[in-house]
């Protein structure tokens, strides 16, 4: 999914411009619960991970990695 040879910039334009509104399309009806909270989540942290060139052995948390990236989280950032 994110190539090694893509710059950091190229990850995060795909990341703003296809997997956001992949992954956040219809939020405008969703109830966020605890359940869609991880459902979102989890693929995020995943492509953020991926972005920055790390994996869960690395035992980095995803704010530092959204730090890193400059990312706000998804859920915070659709719902304002």
């Amino acid at each position: 999914m994110v190539k090694r040879e893509l710059s950091r910039k190229a990850k995060l334009s795909i990341y703003q411009s296809i997997f956001v509104p992949a992954l956040t399309y219809g939020h405008e009806l969703w109830v966020v619960t605890e359940r869609t909270r991880s459902w979102v989540q989890a693929p995020e942290r995943s492509f953020l991970r991926r972005v920055a060139g790390l994996s869960l052995r690395d035992r980095v948390r995803s704010s530092v990695i959204r730090e890193e990236l400059g990312v706000d989280p998804l859920l915070l950032r659709e719902r304002s």
